[in-house]
């Protein structure tokens, strides 16, 4: 498993890596965040922020920002906890592009969410797990145990969408899993910019900061190293060894 640190858009090519995470609203924002994800080595997966806006993007700007970037594969729109929602999102919004999809699995439920995975698992190479909310935040982790014994084709890649303070022993169990590709996180670069090192954790570290995206790029610079701590602590704890 692979980690894609969330980056401030003016400190996007501070961490190397070979496996990104971006947003399509911030692309079509700034020129300079989607020539560099257009332009960076490996896997670049590019998210919508359905999370933050609590609402899709719109079909225009989502098509212009995957021209800008040209992801390596382009999450569709998901619906918070409504598996048929984003089932429809998925269908309408693959109408309109050859670029690679990852769709979400959603649900009310966990046996909703199973469902919701079975479905896309069937469609389509890359699926995404979310967090969840809190108080069933270690439902993907109930999934991928099974997952972990049954196998899955070698075509299938699963992304993990987040990752919380209460969930990294978890995470540790299934970083070798083959199908597990990465996991995008703003906890180590957030507490960062908080001026917090790892596993020194600061309190709410894993909650982006206020105009987080927005961070300056002298603020950036002058939190670099310990940018790149908290990211190599994250990396020795998730990625495959």
């Amino acid at each position: 498993m692979k980690l894609a640190s969330i980056m401030p858009v003016a400190g996007v090519d501070l961490i190397a890596s070979n496996y990104h995470f971006c947003f399509a609203e911030l692309a079509n924002r700034w020129t300079d965040y989607a020539a560099y994800y257009r332009n960076a080595p490996g896997i670049v997966i590019m998210d919508t922020m359905v999370f933050e806006r609590k609402g899709p993007i719109t079909l225009r700007s989502w098509l212009n920002a995957i021209d800008a970037v040209h992801p390596t594969v382009a999450i569709t729109p998901d619906v918070l906890g409504n598996a048929e929602a984003t089932k429809a999102n998925y269908r309408f919004y693959k109408q309109f592009t050859e670029t690679p999809l990852m769709a979400v699995a959603q649900g009310r439920d966990f046996t909703a969410f199973v469902e919701c995975f079975e479905y896309f698992i069937e469609r389509n190479d890359w699926v995404a797990l979310p967090v969840q909310i809190p108080s069933r935040r270690k439902e993907r982790f109930a999934l991928l145990e099974v997952l972990g014994k049954s196998g899955l084709p070698s075509n299938n890649k699963i992304h993990l969408l987040g990752a919380s303070s209460d969930t990294l022993a978890l995470e540790q169990t299934v970083r070798n899993l083959p199908f597990v590709l990465g996991l995008d996180t703003t906890k180590p670069i957030a507490a960062a910019l908080n001026h917090f090192e790892m596993p020194c954790d600061a309190p709410n570290a894993s909650d982006r900061a206020h105009d987080f995206f927005e961070t300056s790029r002298s603020m950036c610079l002058t939190e670099r190293e310990k940018m790149q701590q908290n990211t190599d602590y994250m990396r020795s704890l998730i990625c495959s060894v």
